[in-house]
């Protein structure tokens, strides 16, 4: 897909990458009602605080691979953060109070435990985010 609308991109990522987060949720915890509704509106929540980050990476990525009219392949782009991913070491990073290793095709989380993390997720203690996730988020872009 060729996108030349930056903003309108990362509007859409945003909300695909929420849509994604939801249907994991919901897979993760379907008895739970309570806790899919806390940890979506946790989503939210992180995907508005890194807001910021979110931007930075999507300009970057467009200034480095866009034509000169900003015009990008933004399909291609997803394609290649993939195999970037791949290509990467692990690597740890502190997201806020959740820890994440990126590198080899994923990204670990690993949530902060205690009491309250315990009783909404149980205990769950990490995920992790495939390249394949991505590329599915990638079809909820579109």
């Amino acid at each position: 897909m060729k996108t030349s609308d930056i903003s309108a991109f990362k509007g859409k990522a945003k909300d695909a990458i929420l849509a994604w987060a939801g249907e994991q949720i919901d897979q993760l915890l379907p008895n739970k009602v309570a806790a899919r509704a806390m940890l979506k509106n946790a989503a939210a929540n992180i995907v508005e605080r890194f807001n910021h980050k979110i931007d930075q990476g999507v300009d970057a990525a467009f200034l480095m691979l866009g034509d000169a009219q900003g015009n990008i392949d933004s399909d291609s782009l997803v394609d290649l953060v993939c195999d970037m991913l791949k290509e990467m070491p692990p690597t740890d990073y502190a997201l806020g109070p959740i820890g994440a290793v990126v590198g080899k095709g994923e990204i670990c989380l690993q949530f902060p435990g205690g009491l309250i993390s315990d009783l909404i997720i149980g205990g769950l203690g990490g995920a992790r985010i495939t390249t394949a996730d991505i590329q599915k988020i990638k079809t909820l872009i579109i």
